[in-house]
């Protein structure tokens, strides 16, 4: 009768072991987690819009984006996607899966490829011919995907063009 008490004392106390193994590796593994905070957004500018191609249904752009780090560490950036409207009306959108590095309070200058919709193009140029367009706001937002897996960060900049030295009214 003691055999199989005291083998029914050595299987709790295994357990408990266990059990207490594993609760020691969660709180491990969510104390580093917590230790790595997510980083701050790098800001980002319009720095640059060549159109590259023409054809009946859509226009390729190169765009260069200025990318600002206000992190005090390197960011290994691993791909870019944004969408840029002008007027409140979409006009590009594009991506990359470049990588780069962004220097810690640094700032550098990506360049990727971007397509706007011949329905898009015409919209702002009939609005720009006609004079009821003497400012084009611009909205671009995106994400910047960050090497380390499943984390990207949300990007955003807003501004206005000054476009009376077009020769509007």
């Amino acid at each position: 009768m003691s055999f199989s008490v005291e083998r029914s004392i050595g299987g709790t106390w295994r357990r408990g072991y266990a059990a207490l193994g594993l609760l020691m590796v969660a709180l491990f593994v969510g104390g580093c987690a917590a230790l790595m905070k997510q980083p701050e957004p790098p800001q980002v500018t319009l720095a640059g819009l060549n159109l590259t191609d023409v054809s009946l249904f859509e226009q390729r752009f190169r765009v260069q984006l200025r990318l600002q780090n206000p992190n005090d560490y390197d960011l290994p950036l691993d791909g870019f996607q944004f969408d840029l409207k002008l007027n409140d009306q979409p006009f590009l959108s594009g991506v990359s899966s470049d990588s780069v590095t962004l220097p810690r309070l640094g700032s550098t200058t990506v360049e990727m490829d971007a397509v706007s919709k011949l329905s898009g193009l015409m919209r702002q140029i009939q609005g720009i011919t006609l004079g009821q367009t003497r400012a084009m706001r611009y909205s671009l937002t995106g994400k910047i995907h960050l090497v380390r897996p499943l984390l990207s960060l949300p990007v955003k900049e807003e501004g206005e063009l000054d476009m009376s030295w077009l020769g509007g009214r």
